[in-house]
This record gives structure tokens, C-alpha cells and sequence, in this order.
């Protein structure tokens, strides 16, 4: 099992944590090919905008982006964050950022959607409250459409990681059912 974090030099740090935490790897995403790590504890990513994927696609590095239908599209490894929209919770339905279509399009293009623990830690109240509905909403969508899962603590900073048993045990409290648990690590 592997986590997704994003270091910001501080990788070695994330490394000793992760070790700790009984992760057999880290996929570390950055900004820039020169950030690399070169620690083979380590799995490299990109963040990418939509219109860089194919590229580095082409140069076998994995990519991760922001959450849009154009990076679904453009067949992304990754795409999280849809539940961090900024719209409004409607009366009969959640701004969730993911519907049908967008299940659709990432099944088709064998796309893992990405859910976040870190989003959630962050968040405080009310805020917290719409996000984990969001969150269900968009398991239960993910879960309908079939399309493949990826939890991950996608910490920006060591202290927000988790164990693997701590994020599987909160996002099946959210919805997520065993099948999807199984492969949502690798």
C-alpha cells in the first residue's frame, strides 16, 4: 500500500513517517521533473494541467490533476478533489463535482478518482459537514459507475498522514464498500 503525499522539500520527512506507518511506498507529486526524488522508497508524479498529460504520458511518469473533465478526457492517472467545489448544496442535490457523465468518461479512460483525507482534517463546522456529504455522494457515484477509487491522506504536510487501516476505516465509514477498498490503495 502506497500513499499519495505532496512535499514541498521536505521528503524525507514524509518518508521516515510513511515507513512508520507501515506504507510499502510513497507516490510523491510534484511540480516539476527537477523535484524528483531519488529515494526508491519513492514513486514520482506529476501535478499537471489537462493540456500536459499527454506528454508526460509519453515520457511514463504519472500524472495527477485538479479536478475537470478535460483531465479526465485526457486520460489522467489521478483526478481528485471534485468534492472541493465551490458551488452551493442545492435543496435536492450536492455540488459535488462529480456526476454521470464525469463517472462515464473515467471509466472509459480508466481514470482513478482521488479522494483526499487531508481535505477533510482542514476542514472545520460547517464546511466539514458538506464536505463529508460530498464525499458520500461521490463514493456512492463512483460505487453505481463502477469507476476506480484512490484514498489517499494527500498530505502536503508529514503530520497529516495516516495509516492505511485509519484511511480505509473513514472513507468506508463515508461509503466506500469492500471491492472498492481492496484496490483503492494500489
Amino acid at each position: 500500500m502506497r500513499d499519495i503525499v505532496f512535499p514541498k522539500g521536505n521528503d524525507a520527512e514524509f518518508i521516515v513517517l510513511a515507513k512508520r506507518l507501515g506504507f510499502s511506498g510513497l507516490i510523491c507529486v510534484y511540480e516539476k521533473k527537477s523535484e524528483f526524488s531519488k529515494d526508491p522508497f519513492v514513486e514520482n508524479a506529476l501535478l499537471v494541467r489537462p493540456d500536459q498529460v499527454r506528454a508526460a504520458k509519453q515520457a511514463k511518469i504519472l500524472t495527477v490533476c485538479q479536478p475537470s473533465r478535460e483531465a479526465l478526457e485526457r486520460e489522467a492517472d489521478i483526478v481528485g478533489g471534485f468534492e472541493s467545489s465551490e458551488g452551493k448544496d442545492k435543496t435536492h442535490y450536492r455540488e459535488s463535482g462529480l456526476n454521470q457523465v464525469l463517472c462515464r468518461i473515467a471509466v472509459e479512460n480508466n481514470v482513478q478518482v482521488g479522494f483526499s483525507a487531508e481535505n477533510i482534517l482542514e476542514s472545520v463546522g460547517k464546511d466539514r459537514a458538506v464536505l463529508l456529504g460530498r464525499v458520500t455522494q461521490n463514493l456512492l457515484l463512483c460505487r453505481k459507475f463502477k469507476v476506480k477509487v484512490r484514498i489517499a491522506s494527500f498530505a502536503t504536510k508529514p503530520q497529516n498522514m495516516r495509516a492505511s487501516a485509519d484511511l480505509v476505516s473513514l472513507f468506508r465509514d463515508l461509503g466506500l464498500d469492500s471491492s472498492q477498498g481492496k484496490s483503492a490503495f494500489h
